[in-house]
């Protein structure tokens, strides 16, 4: 059915004039050669094609600009475009802030912090991509990717407890976790064209818990980089990791914003502290296009989705393997 609609979705784009809207862009990370093995990066050269794509048809602004807008319930005249980056990836600010000072972009980066503080804390869901690919054929490793991401965002066990015992004999674990530092995050910061954001602690699925971890974070980033950490990204962000406990505890935490991994456009009056996103990853030049031109559609489809999740679907329907 997903294929269905994705090639509807790119044959209508195709004919159709791109719609006015609020568009906040998803990415996670940037490579020059080879992506990573999440296949969660974006090669540099695809994603200044994107930014250049993305200025001709509509309008750049900052998270903070359309966050105004969205909230002065203010009608689109055009399709306005803000760009974020989840997790807090080295790449992102060394391959990233360059390109993005060079063309003039704006970007939101949500940090989340452990793995800043800790670079030895490999992310489970790189280290499962990792152990996935051991032994299987990829279509046996995209099945156990995704029956164990269930399992670790869901089912309320210690995520380190699941790794533990899926490790195989003579696995070596990576030395590093690829994200970045502080300093480095500084350097972004004193760049002018990234803005600091909360993604909690450890990236859990707050519907499980963790809900503490949105205002710690926020402290963490505060007291380190000395900025005000106004906005905040949901870890894996799609409808089954939020709970209404969860937005109010961004609320309470003095977040601004919110932003979800759920796909579609915003609208005037939205709810602030759950603004859609459109996600991107890989290097496959016409998703971009389709996505930027059909993302009203988009929010109608994956509210469906979400709808037909509450009615027992969630399985089928949830998201891949990593969310955000």
């Amino acid at each position: 059915m997903s294929r269905i609609i994705s090639g509807g979705l790119s044959v209508l784009s195709m004919v159709r004039r791109v719609p006015k809207g609020y568009a906040v862009l998803l990415y996670h990370r940037l490579h020059e050669k080879e992506p990573c093995p999440s296949g969660l990066s974006v090669s540099t050269g695809e994603f200044e094609r994107q930014m250049g794509l993305a200025a001709g048809i509509g309008r750049i602004v900052p998270l903070s600009d359309m966050v105004s807008m969205v909230r002065g319930m203010r009608t689109p005249d055009r399709l306005y475009i803000a760009v974020t980056f989840d997790d807090g990836y080295e790449d992102v600010v060394r391959l990233g802030v360059p390109l993005f000072k060079r063309l003039s972009v704006p970007v939101a980066l949500f940090v989340s912090t452990a793995f800043i503080d800790d670079r030895s804390l490999v992310p489970w869901w790189d280290e499962l991509h990792e152990i996935a690919g051991i032994g299987r054929s990829p279509g046996k490793a995209q099945a156990f990717i995704h029956g164990m991401s269930l399992k670790l965002r869901y089912s309320g066990i210690a995520p380190q407890a699941i790794m533990e015992g899926l490790r195989p004999a003579g696995y070596k674990r990576p030395e590093s976790n690829g994200f970045a530092d502080w300093e480095g995050l500084k350097e972004a910061v004193r760049s002018g064209h990234v803005e600091i954001g909360g993604h909690t602690v450890t990236h859990p699925s707050l519907s499980t818990g963790g809900l503490g971890e949105i205002s710690e974070g926020r402290r963490r980033l505060e007291d380190e980089l000395g900025v005000k950490v106004r906005f905040f990204s949901y870890p894996f962000g799609e409808k089954r990791d939020i709970s209404e406990e969860a937005s109010m505890a961004a609320r309470e935490a003095g977040f601004l914003a919110a932003v979800t991994s759920q796909s579609g456009f915003n609208r005037p009056g939205d709810d602030l502290m759950s603004l859609r996103r459109i996600k991107f990853s890989g290097d496959r030049p016409g998703d971009f296009e389709t996505n930027l031109k059909t993302g009203d559609i988009k929010r109608g489809i994956n509210r469906a989705y979400s709808f037909l999740s509450g009615l027992g679907g969630a399985g089928r329907f949830a998201g891949g393997a990593y969310g955000s």
